[in-house]
């Protein structure tokens, strides 16, 4: 039986979570306000039992999913039931790699995907901001304070209007520059933030609302930045901006995961700029022959 998806709904949220809490699977790639959030942009479906689901992506490919997450038994099963034609796999963390190897030894080319690593800091170190490594983080925060007053508050029910108004100012900016990847996305996360249990910071430049950051948990002790949106460019706000969120997380996370770079030269350097403590480092796999 060829597994038949269906829409991503809310009501997913609580299997999701519970599968991926059960086999430890604690990437962005799976976690479900991500997967929720990119569900239009990416015309996301999914596959969905008690134990186990697959995510498939029509976005690019007419046969594309993400590996499967949950009970490795009907991983094996997926695996033998998808159809093969032109199938391609996606966010496999090295684990996944090697599962897949020994259900289906030799029938899949597996490749690195650098674009899809997911890059995780260290929430006291960014809060800190001491040593070297950071040195250049330190140096955008000081130089935008320098030139302009900057003050940030979490993102409550208050101050939504707010809010919005800068997100609506980005969306007509990035319309304007043809770059609309991401802006269902964003509207989505914060149009459904309490029930993905979203938290964000408002930035406020010489008293007029400029930026947002915002995310949500990925596990009890890891937090995704999932979003990051200023009105316009202004060198340092970036670094100030997330800076803030990391000072307006809970202790309990100690991680936060910042995603993938997408394999833009710009957004890996600023990643690689913040200090990462670590990468999960992501592959692709094809059948054999395609």
């Amino acid at each position: 039986m060829v597994p038949e998806t269906r829409p991503i709904q809310l009501d997913d949220k609580e299997t999701i979570d519970r599968i991926r809490k059960q086999y430890g699977h604690s990437t962005s790639s799976h976690c479900f306000p991500s997967l929720y959030i990119w569900k239009d942009d990416m015309r996301l479906s999914v596959y969905i039992e008690k134990d186990f689901f697959a995510v498939k992506n029509n976005l690019e490919r007419d046969n594309e999913w993400f590996f499967p997450c949950g009970d490795p038994g009907r991983i094996e099963w997926f695996l033998n039931e998808v159809d093969n034609t032109g199938l391609s796999l996606r966010y496999l963390r090295g684990e996944d790699a090697a599962l897949l190897e020994k259900i289906c030894p030799g029938r899949y080319s597996v490749f690195s995907s650098p674009g899809d690593n997911e890059y995780l800091y260290d929430t006291r170190e960014q809060i800190g901001l001491s040593g070297k490594k950071l040195r250049t983080v330190r140096n955008h925060i000081n130089r935008v304070q320098k030139d302009h007053e900057l003050r940030y508050e979490a993102i409550t029910d208050s101050n939504m209007d707010a809010v919005m108004h800068v997100s609506d100012l980005w969306v007509r900016k990035s319309t304007e520059m043809s770059s609309l990847e991401d802006v269902t996305a964003s509207c989505l996360l914060l149009k459904e933030r309490k029930a993905l249990e979203v938290m964000g910071v408002l930035v406020y430049v010489d008293d007029s609302p400029y930026a947002i950051v915002a995310g949500y948990p990925i596990s009890d002790s890891c937090f995704d930045m999932a979003m990051a949106k200023q009105i316009d460019t202004l060198p340092g706000l970036t670094s100030y901006a997330k800076y803030a969120m990391y000072n307006t997380l809970p202790e309990r996370y100690e991680t936060v995961n910042a995603e993938e770079d997408l394999d833009i030269p710009g957004l890996r350097a600023l990643k690689q700029q913040m200090g990462p403590v670590g990468v999960i480092e992501m592959f692709k796999a094809f059948v054999r022959g395609e």
